[in-house]
């Protein structure tokens, strides 16, 4: 917002903090009806006139990645561009490695709201991998190598595939980012490069005074993302 740009923040069913229902009515909607969600309350504020139909763009962190990706991989939708941090790009996968690493706590909490091992080829189909070809915009796609919880290598496979079909996709690996995004010259860099890309795909007009506007503001880095 202090960029300029309009921000909408979905409380999309799944969304923890609003009340067990909301957060219960997302079990197994993962890439279907939180993805409506997304869309529906998009659609109202374009009806209002509260937003540019023309210049939408999608945006979010781990599931939101996720859901950045899935909505703009289909045949039709409102998304001029999207912006994925550590995005979940293979579901099954993601199960798998959760089991494999032994966190048994995450691996529960996914088979409650995405799914079990036994309905995994059902999950592969709302993966971003298996859509990779349907993708007609430009998409921000940045993972943090550090990262614990998405593995690096979500991603990496996605951009590479992506690559191969030559797709619009821009790629930022950050070698000492977590999961979190928890040190503050980390979370600098990626949202300077995130504001650079919207501004271009959403303004269309260069931004390379951008990450200088914003670091005046803050405390100086204290290491390199």
């Amino acid at each position: 917002t202090a960029q300029g740009f309009n921000v909408l923040r979905v409380n999309y069913r799944g969304t923890r903090g609003n009340g067990h229902d909301l957060f219960l009515a997302g079990v197994r909607e993962w890439g279907e009806g939180m993805r409506e969600d997304l869309d529906d309350v998009l659609a109202a504020m374009i009806s209002k006139g509260l937003v540019d139909p023309e210049r939408v763009c999608i945006m979010g962190h781990s599931y939101g990645g996720f859901a950045a990706l899935n909505a703009v991989m289909r045949d039709s939708h409102p998304y001029r561009c999207a912006v994925a941090f550590a995005p979940v790009t293979n579901v099954p996968e993601q199960i798998r490695q959760f089991r494999a690493r032994r966190h048994e706590r995450a691996f529960q909490e996914w088979q409650t709201m995405v799914g079990v091992p036994a309905q995994l080829s059902a999950m592969q189909s709302i993966s971003p991998m298996q859509r990779a070809d349907q993708l007609e915009v430009p998409v921000l796609i940045a993972h943090g190598a550090a990262d614990q919880r998405v593995l690096i290598a979500q991603s990496v496979q996605l951009v590479q595939s992506l690559q191969r079909l030559n797709k619009p996709a821009q790629w930022l690996e950050m070698k000492q980012a977590d999961h979190q995004l928890s040190d503050q010259s980390n979370r600098l860099h990626y949202y300077n490069k995130a504001i650079t890309f919207l501004r271009l795909h959403l303004l269309q007009r260069s931004t390379e005074s951008v990450s200088v506007e914003i670091e005046d503001r803050l405390p100086a880095r204290n290491s390199t993302p």
